[in-house]
């Protein structure tokens, strides 16, 4: 009973919030703003214009396997300290969540902090390479049943996802060319569904690896070497983001529909 009173609190904290959030951001019965028009597209050109812009669909990509790797973990810590270390839930919960959650919170706000002055790629590429780090430290300790060597791999990976956190954020923020409604839309859709195909996909490689193996750090190994390998994957697309090539493709197609719609 008490649990539902907190959580009825705090959800509605939350919506209050949010409503407050938007106080101001758009005027009563605001007419469409000069130039606006001209800019204006339906959904199907929306579509055709993602889908014909290589540099929108890699930034996409990107997105997609960064969160991916940054949730995928989320469903499984706790499983694997009780399964592989053998602890109840009173010692999972007081070891994972404020160790690695602790840590990922102080990173991100660190990570805030600095992100002016490092730049969003070497933030990203700091968290993804300390997360992929971090992820094998883990495996290593599970392998050996080592509770100090757990808690230092939990403190990297912490460090690794708090920096990735806002960096990936942030980029994906900053990625628009000047056209929220679209590529927010994108960037969100590919973010949804990363996190579900993590959360999703993490049960689903666990309970298949044991059910083919039997052993609880196999099945726990074979998802850390996934976040691994999508944590690799995101620092390699990463040097091949570029805003300015983003933006300069953004405002070609923009162009090309805008002569496309005055020629019909």
């Amino acid at each position: 009973e008490r649990l539902t009173q907190v959580a009825e609190i705090g959800g509605l904290i939350t919506l209050g919030f949010g409503l407050f959030a938007v106080i101001g951001i758009e005027k009563r019965n605001a007419g469409t703003a000069p130039g606006k028009e001209k800019h204006s597209i339906t959904f199907s050109q929306s579509v055709r214009l993602l889908s014909s812009s290589p540099k929108t669909l890699q930034f996409a990509f990107y997105i997609f396997i960064s969160i991916f790797a940054l949730f995928a973990n989320e469903v499984v810590m706790d499983p694997f300290g009780a399964e592989v270390f053998g602890m109840p839930v009173s010692v999972t919960t007081k070891l994972f969540k404020p160790t690695m959650g602790g840590t990922q919170l102080v990173f991100m706000l660190l990570t805030g902090f600095l992100l002016s002055k490092i730049g969003y790629k070497r933030g990203a590429f700091f968290g993804n390479t300390f997360s992929a780090i971090g992820f094998a430290i883990i495996t290593v300790a599970g392998f050996t049943l080592d509770m100090n060597l757990l808690r230092t791999g939990l403190v990297i990976t912490g460090m690794g996802l708090g920096a990735a956190s806002v960096s990936n954020i942030s980029m994906m923020m900053n990625m628009t060319a000047g056209r929220s409604g679209i590529y927010i839309g994108l960037w969100g859709t590919a973010q949804s569904l990363a996190i579900f195909i993590g959360h999703s996909g993490a049960g689903i490689v666990r309970d298949l690896v044991y059910m083919l193996s039997g052993n609880h750090m196999f099945a726990y190994t074979a998802i850390f070497i996934v976040e691994i390998i999508a944590f690799t994957a995101s620092s390699v697309v990463l040097p091949h983001i570029s805003k300015e090539a983003f933006e300069k493709e953004s405002h070609e197609k923009m162009l090309e529909y805008s002569q496309t719609a005055k020629a019909v």
